[in-house]
């Protein structure tokens, strides 16, 4: 064994590294589940005529009737869809850090 290659006494062995388990992307998961609900219920509202025709004509009067207040209260609701949804991702990592360090 050239004087390269020897190892001292008392060190370890070197040999593979145990490799990490991979990370599960739980933002993706929650947000990946959301669209998956979201197109269930818009192909479910597609697929059954009368109920698209129901659709349509609700959206319809909705827009054309819809005040100012109205439309800032969806806006809002709908960010707070959003907002809701990513912090639960947030959440969702948190946790994941946290039992990575144990």
């Amino acid at each position: 064994m050239s004087e390269e290659q020897r190892v001292p006494e008392g060190a370890p062995a070197a040999g593979p590294e145990p490799a990490e388990r991979p990370r599960i992307r739980w933002a993706a998961i929650i947000w990946g589940a959301l669209m998956l609900v979201v197109s269930l219920v818009g192909l479910g509202q597609v697929l059954d005529a009368t109920r698209y025709a129901a659709l349509q004509a609700a959206v319809a009067d909705w827009i054309l009737t819809a005040d100012p207040v109205s439309t800032a209260v969806t806006v809002v609701l709908a960010a707070g869809a959003v907002i809701l949804v990513a912090g639960l991702a947030g959440l969702a990592r948190g946790v994941q850090k946290r039992s990575a360090r144990r």
